[in-house]
């Protein structure tokens, strides 16, 4: 064998723009009102609950519900502070990557993508 196709995790970087900010405070916005929504269930269920097992259940989703509330308003906070033109690390994309005998791994896997606004502006590191 003189070739093997592997699956990579490509990082994806995202510069810091006035708009992808607004965007993304606006979508942990709305994730903050669904959590509301759900605790405020959990919350009428457990009022209503009268098995033990059940309300500490009900107990256990609830501080569940406010620990994720916690990480997206700290998302938020890190969103906001982050300076106009700042590089951050968004997210990973499973890729299918091709190594062949001779080549050198680190540059075949060393790549990022660079976004700007939703665009991919540049591709870096690596080699095809």
């Amino acid at each position: 064998m003189d070739s093997l196709t592997v699956m990579h995790n490509v990082p994806v970087k995202v510069v810091m723009t006035e708009a992808f900010r607004t965007q993304l405070v606006e979508q942990v916005r709305s994730s903050l009102a669904e959590l509301d929504q759900e605790s405020a269930r959990l919350n009428e269920f457990l009022q209503q609950a009268a098995e033990v097992e059940f309300r500490q259940r009900l107990d256990f989703e609830l501080q569940r519900v406010a620990q994720q509330r916690q990480q997206l308003e700290w998302r938020i906070r890190e969103a906001e502070s982050v300076q106009m033109g700042a590089e951050l690390n968004f997210q990973t994309l499973p890729v299918m990557v091709q190594l062949k005998v001779g080549e050198n791994l680190q540059e075949k896997l060393g790549i990022e993508v660079l976004l700007k606004d939703w665009t991919i502006v540049e591709f870096r590191g690596g080699t095809a």
